[in-house]
């Protein structure tokens, strides 16, 4: 390869830079000074420098200069940011901070102190730091129990009043839980089960592990209703109640008039992924009229002789807007049962036939 003079200059040059840098870098004024930390960024368990949220308005030791994501300070100075340095806490624990964030005395805070930490938020960082130590080293021969024993502590999982209480069986490295309801709550089994399949997910992020091949040995809810789902007394009673007081019924569909009577029999509900179903059995007899003013009768086979446009309108209109409005609105204000960013209504109605 032929090297030319204007490549050696640059060489020198660079060279020359990195012997100034650590040369200013060894004798920067802060090296080797305690200061009070405090954080400067996005103050959120969410954020990636969470771990030194927590720790602000704490003593620091500065270990020495780093400039982070750049390869020099010039660079670091044109893109217009402040130097970053090294420092190490009382614990040992050691993180890049900005020199905006080193101050002499508590006195210069000016953002509010952090909270403490939650108790899962302690668990998931002393399990990280433990998974660290050891995990990363070898594979898990029993991921599940050291999900139970190290994530959970072997507690229960807590979701608005209702408690999932879970058990380990060694012998198959299976999870397998129990539903406590002691306010007697109303509840959708799919979201309960959600809960233990999203706290085994964040498990499976910080430890590395496959959460798709493992997922299948955690969540058997061994109590779990028949249909995936609970209605107490009052929540079924209400239902119950708007649903048999419908008498008469009237919508349009596809540019014809219905106009049915009705006798409440029975609801069905059948919890699918995310899919809540309702089925509205009954009695209903009346009349179409469709749009040149013609009538028909209708019984039993009412849904059978309907038009597909007629079926569709009646479904996404009628039985959303008007028949199970009530219904709808309020098992959607209890988070136990319904997800708004989650779960989808699935609509029906069964049409009897007259003894």
């Amino acid at each position: 390869m032929y090297i030319t003079q204007e490549i050696v200059n640059m060489n020198l040059q660079e060279n020359i830079r990195r012997i100034l840098r650590e040369e200013e870098d060894r004798y920067d004024d802060k090296v080797g000074k305690t200061f009070w930390f405090e954080y400067h960024c996005y103050e959120s368990p969410e954020s990636c420098d969470a771990e030194i949220w927590y720790r602000s308005h704490q003593k620091v030791k500065v270990i020495g200069v780093s400039e982070w994501s750049y390869d020099d300070k010039e660079w670091r100075q044109e893109d217009g940011n402040p130097r970053v340095y090294l420092v190490q806490w009382e614990d040992g624990f050691q993180y890049d901070v900005f020199e905006d964030e080193l101050m002499e005395s508590p006195n210069e805070f000016y953002r509010p102190s952090p909270p403490k930490r939650k108790i899962q938020e302690n668990i998931r960082r002393i399990l990280r730091e433990e998974y660290d130590e050891a995990g990363k080293r070898k594979s898990f021969e029993q991921p599940i129990k050291f999900f139970y024993t190290k994530y959970l502590k072997e507690n229960p999982i807590e979701y608005k009043g209702i408690y999932l209480h879970p058990t380990y069986h060694e012998n198959q490295d299976v999870l397998t839980w129990e539903i406590e309801n002691p306010e007697d709550y109303s509840f959708n089994g799919e979201i309960l089960k959600e809960k233990i399949v999203g706290e085994f997910k964040d498990f499976c992020v910080l430890v590395n592990l496959d959460f798709y091949g493992t997922q299948r040995r955690v969540y058997l809810i061994e109590n779990m209703p028949n249909g995936w789902y609970y209605l107490n007394e009052k929540d079924r009673n209400f239902i119950e109640t708007v649903l048999s007081n419908k008498k008469y019924l009237e919508f349009n569909a596809d540019d014809s008039q219905f106009m049915l009577n009705f006798t409440y029999k029975r609801l069905s509900i059948q919890i699918n992924s995310d899919i809540i179903e309702l089925n509205t059995a009954g009695y209903f007899n009346g009349v179409k009229i469709d749009e040149d003013g013609k009538e028909h009768i209708l019984d039993h086979n009412f849904l059978q002789k309907m038009s597909d446009n007629e079926y569709d309108e009646m479904r996404e209109d009628f039985l959303f807007n008007g028949f199970y409005n009530e219904v709808i609105n309020y098992l959607s204000q209890n988070p136990r049962f319904y997800e708004h960013m989650v779960d989808m209504w699935d609509l029906h109605i069964q049409p009897l036939k007259e003894k």
